[in-house]
């Protein structure tokens, strides 16, 4: 992690590249960044406590900065939860500012994240308990009613919405899953509220869509339920977000997708389309991705231009999705790797610690608020 840490800005880097010189960083990242210390904060081991020390009060600062600036709901969102863990009190003013937004207008992945950041602030500081959770019940809210019953998905957006787009429309992804599952997940356990039905479903959905080498599929029709596209397949995805959603929802008592996580894992250490390991100790280093040739790793879902218009009019037309093959040519290593990967393969250790802690749970019992 201090490779991808870049000392000038007191933010970490956008991408990082590995070579025979060594790390090289691009660019940097706030919502990395945040990504990075909500990681850091969850790890008790002496080395993530040792680095974070360094860099904590020059890194708060910079992002605190950021985000009395920003409009977007993830990095809000993420360094209101941040922020809580390392309970800063300014945490308070990241949350005055997340008020302001309409939830309506943030893609499922934002209003996720602001409903976690939302969720931490009411449980790590106290004072401001009443009014983070206020607005985050009106996150819940935007998030539960993305719901579309018929697939067993969040859609990625409002339809029409000017992120989105009105061609995304029936277009959803696996992060678009994960992040509103680890929202609502957070605001039940702050709220000692019921469940939605919801974030079992989508789990459910994508958890029965899982490649036969344990891949976890990137597009989803939110008209079929329908795997759109398989790829990139992403690392991050396998050994870290599948893990933050689903051990979240084993800490509400549903531990039936947890041998899921099994499969995905085996995937990164080379049981793959191409057979080699994804996940190195000595350097260590990351891959990003399994992902088709010719794929533009900057472009919308990390695709080519020719299969974004393909899932495009897959989505629209309800044709069968693309086939998703075992092992073959056409396929290559994205071999960049992005900073938050690295927060969140932390976060999700200290979540499979913490479930670990539980003890075996009972299956979670149908739920009387099923949207079935």
């Amino acid at each position: 992690m201090p490779e991808h840490y870049v000392p000038d800005a007191a933010l970490f880097a956008h991408k990082a590249f590995r070579s025979e010189r060594g790390c090289r960083t691009v660019g940097t990242n706030p919502l990395y960044t945040a990504a990075c210390l909500i990681g850091l904060a969850a790890d008790d081991s002496r080395e993530a406590r040792h680095f974070l020390a360094e860099i904590v009060d020059r890194s708060k600062a910079a992002l605190v900065r950021v985000s009395m600036t920003s409009e977007e709901p993830a990095l809000l969102g993420a360094t209101a939860w941040a922020l809580a863990l390392l309970e800063d009190p300014r945490a308070s003013d990241v949350v005055e500012r997340i008020s302001r937004l309409n939830p309506r207008r943030a893609t499922s992945m934002g209003a996720g994240l602001a409903l976690a950041g939302l969720s931490h602030a009411s449980v790590r500081l106290p004072r401001m308990r009443g009014t983070a959770r206020s607005v985050a019940r009106q996150w819940a809210a935007t998030l539960q009613a993305r719901f579309v019953s018929r697939a067993g998905l969040f859609a990625g957006a409002v339809p029409g919405n000017l992120r989105a787009g009105p061609a995304h429309r029936f277009v959803t992804s696996f992060a678009s899953q994960v992040y509103p599952v680890v929202g609502m997940t957070e605001h039940v356990l702050a709220t000692s509220t019921a469940p939605p039905d919801s974030i079992f479903r989508a789990a459910n959905t994508v958890s029965q869509a899982q490649g036969p080498l344990g891949q976890w599929w990137w597009m989803y029709s939110t008209r079929t339920g329908h795997v759109l596209e398989g790829y990139p397949v992403y690392v991050v995805h396998q050994d870290a977000m599948a893990v933050m959603a689903l051990a979240g929802l084993a800490r509400l008592g549903d531990r039936s997708n947890l041998g899921a996580l099994e499969s995905g894992l085996q995937w990164l250490n080379g049981d793959n389309e191409l057979q080699g390991p994804l996940v190195f100790d000595d350097p260590p280093w990351f891959h990003r991705a399994i992902q088709r040739r010719r794929s533009d790793a900057d472009a919308y879902g990390g695709m080519s231009r020719a299969n974004h218009v393909r899932v495009v009019l897959s989505s629209a037309v309800g044709s069968a999705p693309r086939a998703t093959g075992k092992r073959g040519r056409g396929f290559e290593v994205l071999t960049e790797d992005r900073p938050y990967h690295l927060g969140w393969v932390l976060l999700a250790a200290h979540l499979v610690r913490a479930m670990q802690s539980q003890g075996p749970a009972a299956a979670r019992p149908p739920h009387a608020g099923s949207a079935e």
